[in-house]
């Protein structure tokens, strides 16, 4: 399926950005710009788009490295991470805090996958939502998914009245 080879496909790719390729593969080639957002954005991003996100990384080299930083720190399977423990222990709080929590996912979806939304949904204070897109929510359904957010802000309490001229 689609979904199997666009996992796998990130899964060699993550195990690439970790060794000494992916030093070039990011500072030099913007790999996470030009492959990595357009991969898990369902929708196809108009050239405007992709200009935007590219600005800020227009040249290659350090400019680069916090991209390159960001998804060494991420936790895989295969290699958990340097920040493996944080995350599991931002999960056990997360599962038992009373601290009101919104987690949206995508339809289909790619990251966060079924499993952590199927735990989201039992932690305490917990809603959970999708909608539809893969992994960059506010690219594929940047309507519905601030909607979500002010509906959920507005039943936890947490709302001024006087932004609600941005719903639409």
């Amino acid at each position: 399926t689609n979904e199997a080879t666009l996992d796998a496909d990130l899964v060699y790719l993550l195990d690439e950005l970790r060794g000494e390729e992916g030093e070039y593969m990011v500072l030099n080639k913007n790999l996470l710009v030009e492959h990595y957002l357009p991969a898990l954005t369902a929708r196809e991003l108009s050239q405007e788009e992709m200009d935007a996100y590219r600005a800020p990384y227009s040249k290659p080299g350090e400019a680069r490295r916090a991209m390159l930083s960001m998804i060494r720190l991420l936790p895989l399977k295969k290699d958990p991470g340097p920040i493996a423990d944080r995350v599991a222990d931002d999960r056990v709080w997360c599962s038992e805090s009373d601290v009101p929590k919104l987690v949206i996912g995508g339809k289909p979806g790619f990251l966060p996958p079924a499993s952590i939304l199927g735990s989201a949904a039992r932690w305490k204070a917990t809603e959970v939502a999708a909608v539809d897109g893969l992994h960059f929510l506010t690219e594929d359904s940047p309507a519905r998914l601030t909607a979500l957010l002010f509906d959920w802000l507005e039943r936890i309490g947490h709302t001024d009245r006087s932004h609600r001229h941005l719903r639409r």
